[in-house]
Order: structure tokens, then sequence, then C-alpha cells
């Protein structure tokens, strides 16, 4: 016996699919397959305008290279007056019983590239973790009797850069790890440094927290850096030609301060807070 369905129970939708005899199943699959087309449309749409983004990019980005914007302005028979008072620092740190940046290898770089410091240091606690990956640290390396203490390695770095511009990336972990303070006028974070990253905005590249040493060294000197492990040498001398591919720009700025503070005159009574009354 067939069963009647009373009017009165049904939906609108169920009432007029039983009176138009149409199957529901059908319906929703029609409206399935429509909705997949509509789908498959806007990714498609969505792929071209993501490849035409990523070629206008690369165009870009091979203009940009091919206008040597990203290399030294700088060329290696140039002699700034002040390429002997810069150096760049980078170090690499260990993690230890009573310290989780314990400093275990410090370098130091001269303008042109050249080493002119590259020490190893002894620990005074046992070594939980060398981080070989990203610091490149073996036993071997604090374990000879190459390396030094702490302290004569600090001494060194001091000794070292005494009236020099310290360059660095990220430079506060370093003189964290060095356990010494350096004025600001004394030292350069490019990490920070407005003009590299105007450099890689105009590149294409955004973000709300700092470039990576290796992002900038891939795209400013079209160099791979960090590729197995760091080296602190290695990332000193990008770290470097960083500096040199915007040092015209950031000396212009900073010429005043440049040679007031290597002539002492940093210390005057004119760079006294105005609030502040020197007057004998």
């Amino acid at each position: 016996m067939k069963r009647i369905l009373n009017p009165r129970f049904l939906s609108t939708v169920q009432l007029k699919m039983t009176r138009t005899k149409i199957n529901p199943k059908s319906t929703l699959s029609a409206t399935s397959a429509h909705l997949r087309s509509e789908n498959i449309a806007d990714t498609l749409k969505r792929k071209t305008e993501s490849s035409e983004n990523e070629l206008d990019f690369f165009k870009r980005r091979k203009q940009y290279i091919n206008n040597s914007v990203c290399k030294p302005k700088v060329e290696e028979n140039e002699n700034p007056p002040w390429s002997h008072m810069v150096y760049a620092l980078d170090c690499e740190m260990v993690e230890c019983l009573y310290s989780i940046n314990s400093l275990a290898r410090c370098s130091v770089v001269d303008y042109w590239g050249s080493v002119v410091l590259d020490l190893y240091v002894k620990q005074t606690y046992k070594v939980t973790d060398y981080r070989t990956k990203y610091s490149g640290i073996q036993p071997k390396h604090v374990l000879s009797n190459d390396s030094i203490s702490f302290e004569q390695a600090q001494s060194q770095v001091l000794n070292l850069i005494k009236n020099k511009i310290v360059i660095g990336h990220s430079l506060y972990c370093d003189t964290l790890a060095l356990k010494i303070n350096l004025p600001t006028e004394q030292t350069v974070d490019i990490s920070k440094l407005p003009l590299v990253r105007e450099k890689m905005n105009d590149l294409g590249y955004r973000t709300e927290h700092t470039f990576s040493l290796k992002k900038l060294s891939r795209h400013l000197l079209n160099r791979k850096i960090q590729t197995h492990t760091h080296c602190s040498v290695e990332d000193a001398t990008a770290t470097m030609d960083i500096f040199k591919s915007i040092s015209h720009s950031w000396y212009t700025e900073n010429q005043p301060l440049f040679k007031d503070y290597l002539s002492g005159a940093y210390f005057d009574d004119r760079y006294w807070p105005s609030h502040v009354d020197n007057n004998p």
C-alpha cells in the first residue's frame, strides 16, 4: 500500500519537491557540482594572479640585481678614510649547565673582510647542548689547547674594538654573550638599520620583525650562507658586506657624530642634556 504524505507535516521545500517529483539527491548533486566548478574557477584565477605576481617579483629582482644595487658600492680599489675604523663582530654560543647562551667562539673581520680575530672559548661549566647545527661548535673546539678562557676572550675583544665602530646583526645577543656594554654611537645593527630595510622593501619583502642574516645575504648580496651550519667568520663577513652596500648613505647621515666620537669630542659639554646645568 502506497503511503500518502500529509502536506501539513511537510516543509515548503519538501512539498515543492513532492509536487514537482524532483529527486533531492540529484538536486544536491547538481548544486555540489556547480559549487565545485565555481571553486575550480576561483582557484585557477587565484593561481593565475599568483603566477603573474611571482613573475613580476622575479622581473623586479632581476632588474635590481642587474642594476648592481645589491652589490657594495665601495669597490676594493677604493679606500674610504674611515674604512679602518669599522669592524664586524659575530659570536657563536652553546648551552651550559648554568648558562643558556655561553660564549664559545668570537670572530671579528675588518672592512675588507680580513679576519682580525677568531678565537674559541673554554667552558667553565658542563656543556649540555653544543647546538652544532646552529653554532658550528664541536667538543674539539672548546676542549683544544688553542681555546682560551672567557676573561681572556673578553679582554682581547675589548682591546680590539676600542674606538671602533662595531657592525653586527642582532648585535645585542653578541654583546650579551661577551658581557660587555657598548655605547649606541659605537654600534651599527644592520637588522634594525632603516637603510637595509628599505633595500629589502624595494625587493618586495615586508615584515613586522627583523630580517634574518641569511635572508639579507641571499637577497642583498646574492650569496648563500648558513647552508649546513653556522660560522661566525662567514656571518661577520656577510654582515660587513651588507653594511658596505649602504655605507655611503650611512656615513653621510652619521658623519658629524662619527667625527666627534673618533676625535673624543663626544664627551664635550655640548652633548649634555639641555636640562642639566654643567656650569661650575
